[in-house]
Parts: C-alpha cells; sequence; structure tokens
C-alpha cells in the first residue's frame, strides 16, 4: 500500500521530468512572437499572485519551465527596451514642437531616433507629452498647408488606413483622430 502511495506521488514529476526532457530541443528554437505568448501568460499568473502551473505551462507550450523563465526575462527587457524608446522620443516630441505650425517635427525626430516615422509615432506616448493636441471637428478650421500635409501623409506613409493608424495620422498631425478622418 505505502509503496504504491509513493510511486503515485512521484508519478507527476517523473512524468513532468519526461517531458522537460522531450521538449530540451526547443529552446533555442522559440520564436520571439512565442516568447511574447508565453510571457504574458506567465505574467497572468504572476499579476495575480498565483503559483505557476509548470506542468500544465510544460505540456501547453512543449518546452522546459527553464525556457519558459527565459522567455520571460527575454521579453521584460524587450518591454523595458520599449519603454526606454518611448519616453525618448516622448521628450523629443516635446522638444520639436513648433507653437507656430501646431505640430512636432516628427521627420527629424524619426532620423535622430534613426528608426522609420511610423516606429516614431507608434511609440510616441501622449500622456506622457506636454504637446496640447488641437481639435478641428470643421474643415474650414484646418489650413490648406495642413490638409495638403494630412493627405499627403496617408497616401505615402498608409494607403488604406486602420483605426490605429488613423491614431498615428493624428499624433503626426496632433490633432484628435477623429478630425483627421473627417478632414479627410
Amino acid at each position: 500500500g505505502a509503496a504504491v502511495r509513493i510511486a503515485q506521488s512521484t508519478r507527476p514529476a517523473l512524468l513532468y521530468s519526461f517531458t522537460c526532457r522531450r521538449y530540451a530541443s526547443a529552446i533555442d528554437s522559440i520564436a520571439p512572437e512565442r516568447q511574447q505568448e508565453i510571457a504574458a501568460a506567465l505574467r497572468t499568473y504572476q499579476k495575480d499572485n498565483i503559483a505557476v502551473p509548470w506542468f500544465d505551462m510544460v505540456r501547453r507550450y512543449k518546452i522546459p519551465q527553464a525556457a519558459m523563465e527565459q522567455a520571460l526575462v527575454a521579453d521584460n527587457a524587450r518591454l523595458q527596451k520599449r519603454a526606454e524608446l518611448s519616453m525618448r522620443v516622448t521628450q523629443m516630441a516635446d522638444q520639436a514642437y513648433d507653437e507656430q505650425r501646431g505640430r512636432c517635427d516628427w521627420e527629424s525626430i524619426a532620423r535622430d531616433m534613426d528608426m522609420p516615422l511610423i516606429e516614431c509615432l507608434r511609440l510616441f506616448d501622449a500622456s506622457l507629452s506636454t504637446v496640447p493636441v488641437q481639435t478641428l471637428p470643421n474643415i474650414t478650421d484646418w489650413s490648406v498647408d495642413d490638409l495638403s500635409t494630412l493627405k499627403s501623409l496617408v497616401l505615402e506613409q498608409f494607403g488604406a488606413v486602420t483605426a490605429d493608424e488613423w491614431r498615428l495620422v493624428g499624433i503626426y498631425m496632433n490633432v484628435e483622430q477623429t478630425d483627421c478622418y473627417m478632414a479627410y
């Protein structure tokens, strides 16, 4: 009886160990998107202060616990780097704001940051910025220059514009995104 209970109690640990060895070769081949998915799943448990069910996670993702922990560390580093870049872009936008034009010089920011214009717009954090956003609900509120800039930006950078891209257009123009959409 006691030997059966001991064997049954060690069975999950043996199965877990076997599963880790079975998927050990997958450590090097984790795609960045997969790392982000795993990290998000692990953060869900951490957020709720719940112990991570490693056995289930190993079975679901078919990689060992150590690789998942490494994926979380790598994703945390990626998020930290992105937050730092976002802060730099936002600070540069605050400095590059031209009151006369009513918007930032995003081309110079992109050049200084050595990244595409669209990426700079994505990194911009309006909640940390001191740049006042304009509201131009009527087409008559827009200058001819602003309208031509809006139209050329949309054609050159986006083509078919999605809802998130209208948000980026709004950031570039420093105008509410719905106003940009209506003016276009």
